[in-house]
C-alpha cells in the first residue's frame, strides 16, 4: 500500500503537469488506482493539487489547437553558408553567412476550427440537436389508442378461449 507522503504528492503533481492522466500515473509510480481515488475523495487538497498542475500543460494545448485552427505565420533567421575566403596555401581565413529571413506560413486546419467551436460554442456547433415538439390534444388520442388496443387484446383473448376450449363442453 502506497502511503501520502509530501515527497509523493510531488512526483505526483511532477507527471500529472506533464499530461499523464491518473492512471498513467498510478502506473509510473505504483500506486493502486483504488488508492489514488480514495485519495481523490478524501483529501480536498489532493484534487486542487492535481487541477493546478496540469492548468500549464491544457494552457499550452488550447494555444496550439487555437493555433492550429486559426493558421499562423512565423519568422525565423537561418544562417545560409555563401562562401569561404581562402588564403594562398588553400586554407580558409573566413566563412561568410548570409542571414535569411524565412517566413513560415501554417494553414488552419479545418478539423481543428470544428472540435473547437464544437467544445466552445457547443449551441450553436453541436451534432446533437435536442428538439421538442408539442403535440396538440396528444393525451386524448393516446387515451383512444389505448382504449382500442385494449379491445383488441380481449376479443383476441376471447377468441384464444374459445379455440382452446375443449370439444362438446
Amino acid at each position: 500500500m502506497s502511503k501520502y507522503t509530501p515527497e509523493l504528492v510531488e512526483q505526483i503533481k511532477e507527471l500529472a503537469a506533464n499530461g499523464n492522466a491518473d492512471k498513467e500515473i498510478c502506473q509510473k509510480l505504483k500506486i493502486g488506482r483504488t488508492i489514488f481515488y480514495k485519495w481523490k475523495n478524501e483529501k480536498v487538497n489532493f484534487v486542487n493539487i492535481l487541477k493546478e498542475a496540469r492548468i500549464p500543460c491544457i494552457n499550452d494545448v488550447e494555444g496550439a489547437l487555437y493555433k492550429n485552427a486559426m493558421g499562423s505565420q512565423e519568422y525565423t533567421e537561418e544562417h545560409v553558408h555563401v562562401r569561404k575566403e581562402k588564403n594562398k596555401d588553400d586554407e580558409i581565413i573566413r566563412e561568410i553567412t548570409e542571414v535569411k529571413k524565412l517566413k513560415k506560413i501554417t494553414l488552419a486546419q479545418t478539423i481543428a476550427q470544428i472540435f473547437f467551436l464544437k467544445n466552445r460554442d457547443p449551441e450553436n456547433w453541436s451534432d446533437k440537436h435536442d428538439y421538442t415538439h408539442k403535440v396538440e390534444g396528444i393525451e386524448e388520442r393516446t387515451e383512444a389508442i389505448s382504449g382500442i388496443f385494449e379491445s383488441f387484446k380481449a376479443e383476441r383473448h376471447k377468441k384464444i378461449s374459445r379455440e382452446s376450449s375443449p370439444i362438446g363442453s
